[in-house]
């Protein structure tokens, strides 16, 4: 109790603990403003101490829990002391009603039922050569059957036979407590093998309430681990991240800046070097232009004076401007231009006078999402990361840590038990008969989990035995000679698939695997002859068409190819036929054949449109045109593997028996591998002994029949034989499964009347002792077993009689 007290506060601190640091994480987007705070506002120290102080507690925790466990082992001894102090045992024991009177279990082989789907409803198809052919892919196909032990429904058949294990488990009370989990493993002894059925755990309340406490602290811890998702939430250094992106911003700023500065220094020196240049030019220009006109006025002055005095004055004017261009050129004031060159730029100024920048076209750096994502990629507390990582990697092994009990799964029974009184259970266990098999045994072990670990193995149960019964005991090996009735008249039949060109009746040898097809129908016609020296009377050939082309030109080709094969057959083997008359029967377009084969394709995605389209079938042209214009993918998988298996032709021989007189007679033979079939079936090889039996379809291929859970399929078989005393108690065991108890019981009655051991075989199948229970009828059978005695008493009183007269 101390650990328990222990461990309870152990978990509240956990618990305690990872509330405290993870609690913003529980809430809507992850978030809390007092976890943002801590984690984001206040002083990194705080943080520093945040995590230490979680980091310790984290440490604290283990100590504590190792604290209380060595003061609970100390404190006093283990829970499971008391088991190894007494002797009882856990006890395994059989149903009363499964015992007979010498104490031993006889378990019956029973089959169990659902319903099957229409795949499974011919067993038996008639032909005209054999009277009953089995389809064994339909018995194949069956679904697979959940079983369920005696419960009543609709049947329809499973594959295998299943016993039904019955036994009782008893707990004595001394072996259960509220501070343990008793886990029980029954087994199954098969032959040499050990088969381990479902478990039952047995849990005191104690035991379950420290499994929900483990859980709960596991949960607790599961919710402490934050995941990669959340981190950018509950991890992410917001302030770190503005700090680098401020002295980001500022680096870019300062880039600009100082380039800033620096062109708008050059285009201030340019703009005022450019203004005294100008002022400079334009005082140049002012004075060259005052000389050229003061040179011009002295011009006009002398041209006056001289055309005073008729004095000629040509070449006056060019006399002047040698003057002007004489002082412009020798004084710098008239002709020197300043302008800015690169000689006269200062070389800090040079690379900007080459390239004539502009403040407006300065460019410059701006931070943008990627210079955030990079930043915050190196901005998280990689601390408290590391921390909830190591938490993720220490998932599993804190799993085992914490939860030292885990739930069980598959379990026959998990249970709450008191402990005041013994654990009871009846055990019931489905299990399938294999070959050979004819008993098995039930064993039980099991295993004792305390709460404070200690362990306890319970003492092997007694080993309970059960033997098999099964309705192949109810074989009849007398059928292994088969009676056949000679006919004198009989027929054969075979299909054959000769070629013929498109639209044509003219039948070649060479075409295609004409050759083998006739040398397939002449070998069977040999065959039937000479093996079995019987006499060919006749031979039909009955010729069918694909549906490609009209209704009445299919008919009349199916005519007119009919007649060509006879006619080959006469002109190409005259002696073989020549006491033989050829028949040809035209059949026209084959829409059965047709229907049938598209029930059988997979490929075809509008299969059961067509096939209704078929069945309501009036004018077959316009039926074949309908399905070649709306399913035209389908049309075209059905004329080009449909089509051709439609143009066969059916070769019918009828035979006669040559010296016969009367129309029929018996003949005794041994049936071919039935001796096998039979000892399939006692090994209950089902499957393996239907496929011999099939071939004769009697007593004991029903009896396989029920074997495998065909109850329907088996009733109808022997409807059809002969009344005999195992005939009559398996249609008493059918009846029963096809819920048809009255009918059961006159069956099971006139099984006695025919054959009265019948009445000794009642306790050894389960729907013949449920009949007998059910309705009482074990004082109705024993009077038919006296009444049958007391008729054989007299009748071989009457012959005993009758002899001593004779004498």
């Amino acid at each position: 109790m101390m650990k328990l007290i222990i461990s309870d506060i152990s978990r509240k601190l956990r618990s305690a603990l990872h509330k405290l640091q993870f609690n913003a994480y529980k809430l809507q987007n992850g978030r809390h403003e007092r976890f943002e705070v801590c984690k984001q506002s206040s002083h990194p120290a705080n943080r520093r101490w945040f995590g230490k102080s979680a980091m310790h507690l984290s440490y604290l925790l283990p100590l504590l829990l190792l604290g209380g466990l060595i003061y609970s082992c100390s404190s006093g001894e283990t829970m499971t002391r008391r088991l190894f102090m007494q002797s009882r045992r856990v006890h395994l024991s059989l149903p009363a009603e499964l015992t007979d009177s010498s104490g031993r279990a006889i378990v019956r082989e029973s089959v169990t039922y659902q319903h099957a789907d229409n795949r499974s409803q011919v067993l038996f198809r008639k032909d005209s050569t054999r009277k009953a052919k089995t389809s064994l892919s339909e018995v194949q196909n069956l679904d697979e059957v959940v079983v369920v032990a005696r419960v009543k429904q609709k049947f329809a058949p499973e594959r295998d036979g299943k016993i039904a294990v019955d036994f009782q488990i008893r707990v004595p009370k001394e072996l259960l407590s509220a501070d343990w989990r008793m886990r029980l493993a029954p087994e199954i002894l098969h032959n040499d093998s050990i088969v381990p059925l479902e478990g039952l755990s047995l849990q005191g309340e104690n035991f379950r309430a420290k499994q929900l406490a483990d859980y709960q602290a596991f949960a607790n811890y599961e919710e402490s681990i934050i995941p990669e998702s959340a981190y950018d939430s509950l991890f992410l250094n917001l302030k770190g991240i503005r700090k680098d992106m401020r002295r980001r911003q500022l680096y870019y700023w300062d880039l600009y800046n100082r380039e800033f500065k620096r062109v708008n220094r050059y285009l201030t020196w340019k703009e005022r070097m450019e203004e005294r240049f100008g002022h400079f030019n334009q005082q140049k220009d002012g004075y060259r232009l005052n000389l050229y006109h003061s040179y011009m006025r002295r011009k006009n002055d002398a041209s006056i004076r001289l055309l005073t005095v008729g004095v000629d004055t040509t070449g006056i004017g060019h006399k002047y401007e040698n003057k002007f261009r004489k002082r412009s050129g020798f004084w710098p004031q008239y002709h020197l231009h300043r302008e800015l060159t690169e000689k006269n730029v200062p070389a800090k100024y040079k690379y900007f006078f080459r390239n004539e920048p502009n403040l407006e076209n300065l460019t410059n750096y701006t931070t943008t999402e990627k210079d955030s994502i990079a930043i915050a990629r190196h901005r998280y507390f990689f601390e408290e990361i590391a921390g909830n990582e190591s938490r993720e990697k220490q998932r599993d092994a804190m799993e085992k840590k914490l939860i030292p009990f885990p739930f069980e799964s598959g379990l026959r029974l998990d249970s709450l038990v008191d402990g005041g009184s013994d654990f009871v259970y009846h055990y019931h266990q489905t299990y399938p008969v294999t070959p050979g098999l004819d008993r098995i045994g039930v064993t039980l072990g099991g295993k004792v989990s305390a709460t404070d670990r200690s362990v306890y193995t319970l003492a092997a149960s007694d080993t309970l035995y059960y033997l098999i019964s099964s309705l192949v005991q109810l074989a009849d090996t007398s059928l292994i000679v088969r009676g056949t009735k000679l006919y004198r008249n009989m027929y054969d039949r075979m299909t054959i698939y000769p070629q013929f060109e498109a639209d044509k009746s003219r039948f070649s040898i060479g075409y295609k695997d004409n050759r083998y097809q006739i040398d397939t129908l002449m070998n069977r016609f040999r065959s039937l002859k000479a093996g079995m020296d019987l006499q060919m009377d006749s031979l039909e050939i009955r010729s069918w068409a694909s549906l490609d082309g009209s209704y009445d030109s299919n008919h009349e080709l199916s005519r007119e190819r009919a007649e060509a094969l006879g006619g080959y057959l006469h002109a190409t083997y005259p002696a073989d036929m020549a006491s033989c008359v050829v028949r040809s029967i035209p059949r026209g377009e084959d829409w059965q054949g047709l229907a049938d084969r598209i029930g059988k394709r997979q490929d075809l995605a509008n299969r059961d449109s067509i096939l209704a389209m078929i069945s309501r079938t009036v004018f077959p042209d316009q039926t074949e045109q309908d399905i070649r214009t709306q399913y035209r993918k389908d049309y075209r998988i059905i004329r080009d593997s449909i089509y051709p298996e439609l143009r066969r032709m059916d070769i019918v021989f009828h035979l006669s028996r040559p010296g016969m007189n009367a129309v029929d007679s018996m003949q005794y033979v041994v049936k071919d591998g039935y001796e096998e079939g039979l000892r399939l079936l006692m090994k209950r090889e089902y499957l393996e002994a239907f496929r011999v039996l099939s071939d004769y379809p009697d007593y004991n291929t029903a009896l396989c029949l029920a074997c495998m859970g065909y109850n329907g399929r088996a009733y109808d078989l022997l409807l059809k034989l002969p009344r005999t005393g195992d005939s009559e108690y398996l249609l008493a065991i059918l009846c029963h499964r096809l819920e048809r108890n009255e009918e059961a019981i006159e069956h099971l009655l006139e099984s006695v009347r025919l054959d009265p051991d019948k009445a000794f075989r009642v306790h050894m199948d389960t729907e013949v002792l449920e009949l007998v229970t059910r309705y009482n009828l074990s004082s109705r059978i024993e009077q038919i077993v006296a009444g049958v005695a007391t008729d054989l008493s007299s009748s071989s009183s009457v012959s005993a009689t009758d002899g001593l007269s004779a004498d």
